[in-house]
C-alpha cells in the first residue's frame, strides 16, 4: 500500500532517522526534505510503504514519541501549543508506565514550592531543593525535544514521552543532551543550578499534557519519590486550575486598610495591584471601594 502525502511539520531533526518507535506515520527519504526557512518548518513528501501492516525503519512519524496525539515537534519553542484542556469532553486512561522500573525520581530533594498560585501567579511547577551539581535523572523513557537556554528556566530540558506527557527539568546548571536524542527512565540527563529566573539552587519540574500542565501531585508522591499509580486519568478536572486563574477576584476595602495590607492577604504584588487598578504610589483609597486583586 503506497500513498502520497504532503505535509508541513515543526523540525524534526535527521539524528531521529537512526532510532525507532512504535508509531505509525509517513516514511520518506532525505533528498525528499526541503527546509522553508521563513516558517521554521520541514516539508516532507511522503511515501508511505508499510510492511507487514508496520511502519519501515525510516518512518519518520514513527520516531517520534505520541505523533499521533500532538501532530507537532517543535525543537525551538518550549510551549508551543494552544489546546483548551479545560474543556475537553470524556476522559483518557494515560498509561505512565508498564512496571514501577520505568519511572525514576527526578531527585530525590524536598518540596520547596508546590503547584498553585504563588505570588500573584500561578506556579506549574514543583520546586525540589538541591545542591548545584546534583544529578538530574529522566522520569520516563522518551526523546528529548527541548535543550536550550531560556532568560526564565535558566537551562532547561523537555522530554517527550511515548504516552504523549511532557516532563520539564529547569534551572540545570549543565544540560547533557541535545534535542532529538533518545533518553531512558533513570538516565542522568544533566545536573542542578541556580540558572535563569531563580532564588536560589533548585529543580523547577513540569508535567505537561499536549502543553498544558498537570499537577505534579496528581502524578507523583514526592514525599516517598514514587508514582502514585502506573495510569492516570485526564479529563476536564485536572485543569480546573485554568478556570480559577482567569476569574477576576476584587476585594472590598475597609476602614485602616492599606494597598499593601491587601497584597499581603492575597499574594499579589502591590505593582501588579497599582497595574490592574490603575493606582499609584500617590493614590488614596476609601472606605468601601473595590480593587481588583487577580
Amino acid at each position: 500500500m503506497t500513498k502520497n502525502l504532503l505535509l508541513a511539520i515543526s523540525i524534526i531533526p535527521l539524528s531521529l532517522l537512526a532510532q525507532k518507535n512504535n508509531f505509525y506515520g509517513g516514511g520518506y527519504e532525505e533528498n525528499l526534505l526541503e527546509r522553508n526557512s521563513n516558517e521554521s518548518s520541514i516539508l516532507l513528501n511522503l511515501d508511505e510503504t508499510l510492511i507487514d501492516g508496520k511502519p519501515t525503519e525510516k518512518d519518520s512519524l514513527a520516531l517520534t514519541p505520541s505523533f499521533d496525539i500532538h501532530a507537532n515537534w517543535d525543537n525551538r519553542n518550549i510551549h508551543s501549543y494552544s489546546k483548551d484542556l479545560s474543556r475537553m469532553e470524556g476522559e483518557i486512561d494515560l498509561a505512565l508506565v508498564k512496571s514501577n522500573h520505568d519511572y525514576c525520581h527526578p531527585i530525590n530533594g524536598i518540596v520547596t514550592s508546590d503547584f498553585g498560585y504563588r505570588s500573584g501567579k500561578h506556579h506549574y511547577g514543583i520546586d525540589l531543593r538541591l545542591k548545584i551539581g546534583d544529578p538530574i535523572f529522566s522520569a520516563f523513557g522518551g526523546i528529548v525535544r527541548i535543550s536550550q537556554y531560556s532568560a526564565s528556566y535558566g537551562n532547561v530540558m523537555v522530554v517527550r514521552h511515548d504516552n504523549g506527557l511532557e516532563t520539564l527539568y529547569a534551572h540545570l546548571s549543565k544540560r547533557h543532551f541535545s534535542s532529538g536524542q533518545r533518553v531512558k527512565s533513570g538516565q542522568k540527563i544533566g545536573l542542578g543550578g541556580n540558572t535563569g529566573r531563580s532564588t536560589g539552587p533548585h529543580l523547577h519540574f513540569e508535567c505537561r499534557y499536549l502543553g498544558k500542565p498537570i499537577n505534579p501531585n496528581d502524578i507523583i508522591d514526592f514525599e516517598n519519590g514514587v508514582l502514585k499509580g502506573k495510569h492516570l486519568s485526564i479529563s476536564r478536572e485536572t485543569f480546573s486550575y485554568f478556570t480559577k486563574i482567569k476569574k477576576k477576584v476584587y476585594h472590598s476595602i475597609k476602614k485602616g486598610e492599606t494597598l499593601y495590607a491587601v497584597s499581603r492577604r492575597y499574594s499579589t504584588p502591590v505593582s501588579k495591584l497599582f497595574k490592574m487598578n490603575g493606582l499609584s504610589q500617590e493614590s488614596t483609597l476609601s472606605v468601601g471601594q473595590t480593587v481588583r486583586v487577580r
